[in-house]
Formats: structure tokens, sequence, C-alpha cells
């Protein structure tokens, strides 16, 4: 008869050399590490579309009456149906970088193209600034909070464009968005943006 013990030195062998082998394959597992084996990742936020464009038709009428700019024309609006944000993820490796790419599906859009009555004169140019204004619509409250907290979370727009200047204003179920080509109309989008937030929105309740 073959002792117990020797039962249960084979028993025990073979679950001592399974926990040796898990360790070592722990050792060989790869740190991640974004700026040497990161790579592009695309995620999706699902919305409930809203395609109404009467408040956005208010609201330029009411920038209209403040004489900053004239000449509404609704046949030149664009519309869109997402926003696309982009996060760079390894600072470190500039334009190589991997990023994550968040597509925030059926959100609405109508915008349009604002050229300001005033011109600025630099040298002996006349310019007349143009701020490009874009509305997005959301359903409830609770999705524009979702949406407009992910924004401020990521950024606006490219993270590598050479210019990239944008102010957001948001109301209850708005999110507005305006954004320059040329560092000079800085100041006028940010004009702009103001009188949406605090004579548009705010004083309104909207």
């Amino acid at each position: 008869m073959i002792p117990k013990s020797i039962f249960s030195i084979t028993f025990i062998l073979p679950l001592f050399f399974a926990s040796c082998n898990q360790v070592d394959k722990s050792k060989n597992v790869t740190k991640y590490d974004p700026c040497i084996n990161g790579h592009d990742t695309t995620f999706h936020l699902q919305f409930s579309k809203d395609t109404s464009t009467s408040d956005f038709y208010y609201l330029i009428s009411f920038i209209e009456s403040k004489g900053l700019f004239s000449g509404f024309d609704k046949k030149k609006c664009w519309y869109g149906d997402t926003i696309l944000l982009q996060k760079v993820i390894c600072e470190a490796k500039d334009y190589d970088s991997p990023k994550e790419y968040w597509n925030l599906d059926n959100v609405f859009s109508i915008g349009y193209l604002l050229t300001s009555t005033n011109a600025i004169r630099q040298s002996s140019k006349n310019y007349f600034p143009k701020v490009y204004l874009t509305q997005y619509n959301f359903r409830t409250e609770l999705e524009k909070e979702k949406a407009y907290l992910k924004i401020k979370e990521i950024g606006w727009g490219d993270p590598f464009h050479k210019w990239n200047d944008y102010y957001i204003a948001h109301s209850k179920t708005k999110i507005y968005v305006l954004e320059t080509g040329a560092a000079i109309f800085s100041d006028l989008k940010n004009k702009y943006g103001e009188i949406i937030q605090k004579e548009w929105v705010d004083k309104n309740s909207r």
C-alpha cells in the first residue's frame, strides 16, 4: 500500500508549479504606457436628436438687433448631426501621439457665419471680423450637461490646429460654440459669447 503522504505530495507539486507559472506570466505583462504602446481609440456617446431651428433664428435676430451684424440669410446656414472631440493621450509625442476620438452621436446642430458691420483696421487694410456660431440641440437638460462636461474635459476642436480659439455658452438644452479664424477677431467672438450667455440665456432663463 502506498502511504497517504506520497499522494499528498504528488497532488501538491503540480499546484506549486502551476502557481509558479502564474507568477512568471505576470512578470511578462507589459505595463501600458500611451507614449510607448498607446494607440488611437474611438468612443461613442448616444443622444436623442432634436432638430428644431426656431430658437436659433430668434437668437440670430437678437444678435442682429445689437447692430453687430446684418443681412442674415437662412440659406447660408449649415447643419450637422454629431460632435467630434479629440483628446491627445501623450502630449510629449506631439503630432505622433495616439488620440481618443469621442463621437457624440445624434446631436443636431445649426450654424451661421456672422460678419461684423464694423471693420478692424490693420496697416492699410480693413478687416470685417467673422465669427462662426453653431448651436447644438439636446432634448433634455441631463443630456446637455453630459455633453457639456465631456467638452469641458477634452476641449473643443483639433488639439493640433495652429489657431484653435473658441467660446462656449450653454443653456438648459443648448450648447453654443463660437469660433474665429484669426486672432484679431478674438475680442468680437468673446463679445458675441457674452451676449449669448448673459443677455440671451441668463436673462431669459433658457
